[in-house]
């Protein structure tokens, strides 16, 4: 399917590749193979992509799924924002929860009330009121009410937390973790 300009939609289901040149708003977007959008977009529901999505601009949405890769501006969601591969954005990505998967990867900050990261998963900056790293996870800073880092987790920045930590002994931490009674604001 290809739209060369702006777009308006109810629901688009598409198995293979779907192109809109301009702005695409709409209510919710099923693709199982690529998506691309040259300018914003912007749905009423979900987003559910099984390979890639790339968005020129900020992708607003309900909650997003993606099996494989998304890229965009910026990305804010009211609920959920899953990503089984790789996670990209120049400014951030909100939601109420994110969950990257196993080996995943996310480049840009990650803004949300609870964050999980999947088994040998590589982050940078996550502001979140709970994290959870699972086994031999990566990140850079973290920004936490409370977070819980399972074996072999490695922290290449620092940890500022308010309530809790628990970290399993063999966690790598380049500076230990610092309680804190105010945490900086997200830059979302």
């Amino acid at each position: 399917f290809e739209s060369k300009g702006n777009l308006s939609f109810g629901t688009i289901d598409v198995g293979g590749v779907v192109e809109i040149g301009g702005n695409g708003e709409g209510e919710a977007i099923d693709v199982g193979g690529v998506l691309q959008v040259g300018g914003s977009l912007s749905l009423k529901r979900d987003l559910e992509i099984g390979g890639r999505a790339r968005i020129g601009g900020a992708l607003k949405l309900n909650s997003l799924e993606v099996g494989g890769e998304v890229e965009a501006e910026l990305i804010e969601a009211q609920d959920t924002v899953e990503v089984g591969g790789r996670l990209r954005t120049s400014k951030g990505t909100k939601a109420r929860t994110i969950e990257l998967g196993d080996r995943s990867e996310a480049m840009g900050p990650l803004i949300a009330v609870e964050v999980r990261i999947g088994e040998k998963a590589e982050v940078e900056d996550v502001y979140a009121e709970r994290v959870e790293l699972q086994e031999k996870a990566r990140a850079r800073n973290l920004y936490v009410n409370e977070g819980r880092f399972e074996s072999r987790c490695r922290i290449t920045g620092e940890v500022l937390y308010r309530d809790r930590v628990e970290a399993e002994p063999d966690v790598e931490f380049a500076k230990p973790p610092v309680r804190t009674g105010e945490l900086p604001k997200p830059p979302l």
